[in-house]
């Protein structure tokens, strides 16, 4: 996960500014373009996990063949994002939509076995070594993440070769093996998949703002200096790593249900936070005072949102395990995969209001002083649907209740992580 955490950074963080400074992209142009590749994306998805779900057991195992296939392409199409040949605008968007849309792809067909992959590495675990494993998963995604784009190709291919593969027993003959959309209605008439699938809507789909719009909210809106920058960004990054140790203990003590749920409500409090950059008090603190204070707000805003990302990976681990004992079927491709879509389906949707309302703004590129309306747009798109966001799905998470052992399932590794749903909430029923 760390040479991939090294091209997702750049890409996610510095791509659309990319476009729309050096390239001199129209703001909707490019939010046209990430919303027709996140809707592709969305759906390559669920046809990827499907596959990896089907895909016949070899001498590398189900998973790690999807790994080595997506180095080449994934390092390949990163570097066709940022070296565009020179090209009319026309041109060039039609060059940045092919490139954002190959990467997609590359990336979905890493990251969806790969999830689907630490799932069964912890099949006859403990509960808290799942957690554990996905922490360090994203721990990993996080740190050394300024490594260039081709480093992820080479320590795939060297790597994954190596990874022993925990696969459950051998499914039913392909004649029995339920379709995709059989698959996609088991999701949504089990309760707890379904709450999982609301939240993670919520969680990610609000969020996907932040990497999108970080660079202009800091320099244009809280006037950091372009060198600053970086500095906030590394603030945030680091937090992922350092921050693992206390949530995975209060994961363990509170349970992981409600451990994501306090890293949701503190995600949300430091998202409205961010309106202090438009007051008058702000802009007369000294430039020392607006980096401190921004680092720690993105210091504290790491931790939560790592915590949050590994801590409902570990409950879908454990969501999976119920279902796949339930029908013994491998499920954790094709549900991981349904849990990434509907997550880049709104975040495709947010980037594409992104993009129209700073052009709606009359956003200047490349000019240090916006006017008031860009600002206040800026700050509207960066700050209110993750603050939304994010409580709306710790509201929907309480509707789980505590963990209850199964007794019709003594033997599963799941039994003791199964979550009821509280079917008489009324949240629970307007929205399921």
């Amino acid at each position: 996960m760390v040479p991939i955490g090294a091209m997702s950074v750049v890409y996610d963080t510095y791509f659309l500014k990319f476009c729309t400074d050096a390239l001199l992209l129209p703001p909707a142009t490019m939010g046209l373009v990430f919303t027709v590749s996140r809707t592709w994306d969305a759906i390559s998805d669920p046809l990827i996990g499907y596959s990896s779900d089907r895909t016949p057991r070899g001498p590398l195992g189900r998973r790690r063949p999807w790994l080595l296939c997506a180095a080449p392409p994934m390092a390949l199409f990163f570097i066709a994002c940022f070296a565009p040949p020179a090209l009319t605008p026309a041109w060039l968007g039609a060059w940045v939509t092919i490139a954002t849309i190959g990467m997609y792809t590359a990336l979905t067909a890493f990251h969806v076995p790969h999830y689907a992959l630490a799932v069964h590495l912890t099949g006859t675990l403990g509960q808290h070594e799942r957690t554990r494993l996905f922490g360090y998963r994203q721990a990993t995604g996080r740190s050394h993440r300024v490594a260039v784009g081709s480093l992820a190709a080479a320590t795939i291919l060297l790597s994954a070769p190596f990874i022993y593969e925990h696969d459950p027993p051998a499914a039913a003959p392909s004649a029995s093996r339920p379709s995709l959309l059989a698959v996609c209605r088991q999701l949504l008439t089990s309760p707890a998949a379904r709450l999982v699938t609301i939240a993670i809507f919520l969680q990610d789909g609000s969020k996907s703002v932040f990497a999108l719009l970080a660079p202009y909210m800091l320099e244009y809106v809280a006037g950091l200096p372009s060198a600053h920058v970086p500095v906030v960004l590394a603030a945030y990054l680091t937090a992922h790593v350092f921050g693992l140790p206390p949530w995975v203990a209060i994961g363990e003590r509170y349970g992981k249900v409600r451990g994501w749920q306090i890293a949701l409500f503190v995600q949300s409090s430091i998202y409205l936070m961010f309106f202090f950059f438009l007051t008058p008090i702000y802009t007369l603190l000294p430039a020392y005072v607006k980096l401190s204070g921004t680092a720690s707000m993105a210091f504290v805003l790491g931790t939560a949102t790592g915590a949050s990302r590994f801590l409902a990976d570990s409950v879908c681990g454990d969501v999976i395990d119920h279902d796949e004992s339930q029908s013994d079927q491998p499920k954790g491709g094709s549900y991981f995969a349904m849990w990434l879509f509907v997550s880049k389906v709104a975040g495709g949707f947010v980037s594409l209001v992104s993009g129209l309302m700073l052009e709606a703004a009359h956003f200047r590129p490349n000019v240090a002083q916006q006017s008031f309306t860009v600002e206040l747009a800026i700050t509207l798109m960066y700050a209110v649907p993750p603050a939304f966001g994010t409580l709306a799905a710790a509201l929907v998470l309480g509707n789980f209740l505590r963990p209850t052992s199964d007794p019709k399932q003594p033997n599963c590794s799941c039994s003791c992580l199964l979550w009821t749903v509280s079917e008489d909430n009324p949240l629970l029923k307007s929205l399921l």
